[in-house]
């Protein structure tokens, strides 16, 4: 799954989640026993919260963990087949007869499509940092047009005040992902971009945040595309606060927008940038860095390159009739 089951899926599909976890093919998927018919109120990716009685005027809570990111490898493909049904056939009527036929526990062949989930995956390549550095204002750095290209193995998306001269710096990363091997029919319902750590991040006053975004540059860029960097966010930003230490890997889940943009006959264009200077276009603190490092498709082991993990829908299949999704 990688990464696709975020908090911020659970927090989004709560309330479906919650009525779907409290009827019987609900209980039966998270082996509870059949007489327990205590509600489920909270479900997140490792288990769940579930009232269990009243004391007096209080209310008893009991939360149960379960092995790592169990509720996410139990519902996520159920609900990914239902939003592609309900997006691709006809819209779903009947959310209960969907989960019970999505998760296996009672067929329903001639109501619902049969959907079958596939990931294809692939490492970025055209890695480069495009840079641009002045000792004259942030706004001759932020808005020059052209830079310098570099394609280090341990790449940086950073802005700073170099010393506090002033000397100015913004890096800038843009990279490409080939995963024009989906069909071009298959519907692309969640992606991931996965980052591995090169060190640990540098944010003199936190709150730094690092995004997915697009760019139109060549393949390879080339200092020119310095100006050729989107500002519409791609995906779930990451804090520098969680930003993984040296050897983690970083997960951005792609939004809406970002799934539109991967390409199924080329190659798709990505990028990063620092959100909150060199996006918002606010000077950093004078004296002050701050930067994400990771590995790029430089780097000689490909285990440690950027991969963008997608997940799609092959064919699907209603009775005797075979639909494209």
């Amino acid at each position: 799954m990688n990464g696709l089951f975020s908090k911020e899926w659970f927090i989004k599909r709560q309330k479906e989640l919650l009525y779907l976890v409290n009827t019987e093919a609900g209980r039966v998927l998270l082996d509870m026993p059949y007489d327990n018919k205590y509600p489920i109120t909270k479900i997140f990716p490792n288990g769940f919260t579930q009232f269990v009685d009243i004391q007096g005027k209080k209310a008893i809570f009991q939360t149960k963990a379960k092995f790592y990111d169990s509720m996410a490898k139990i519902f996520l493909p159920i609900l990914t087949k239902m939003d592609i049904a309900n997006k691709t056939y006809k819209p779903i009527d009947n959310p209960y007869g969907a989960f019970l036929h999505y998760s296996n526990l009672e067929f329903k062949r001639n109501v619902y499509p049969q959907i079958f989930l596939a990931e294809t995956t692939s490492f970025s390549s055209g890695d480069s940092q495009v840079a641009n550095n002045s000792s004259t204002t942030w706004a001759t750095v932020h808005d020059a047009t052209t830079g310098t290209t570099t394609s280090p193995a341990n790449s940086y998306v950073q802005t700073d005040d170099q010393g506090g001269a002033p000397n100015w710096l913004i890096r800038r990363f843009g990279f490409y992902v080939d995963v024009s091997a989906i069909p071009d029919t298959d519907v692309i319902s969640a992606a991931t971009m996965d980052f591995e750590s090169s060190t640990d991040p540098k944010d003199a006053n936190g709150g730094r945040t690092i995004n997915l975004y697009t760019h139109t540059g060549a393949d390879p860029m080339i200092g020119d595309d310095y100006n050729n960097f989107d500002t519409v966010a791609q995906a779930t930003e990451i804090t520098s606060a969680n930003w993984g230490a040296s050897g983690a890997r970083n997960v951005f889940t792609l939004n809406a927008t970002g799934l539109t943009n991967i390409s199924k006959t080329a190659k798709s264009k990505f990028a990063l940038r620092n959100v909150n200077n060199d996006v918002d276009n606010v000077a950093p603190a004078t004296g002050n860095l701050y930067y994400f490092g990771f590995k790029s498709s430089a780097t000689a082991d490909t285990v440690d390159d950027p991969i963008m993990t997608v997940t799609h829908a092959a064919a699907v299949v209603i009775g005797s009739m075979l639909l494209q999704g």
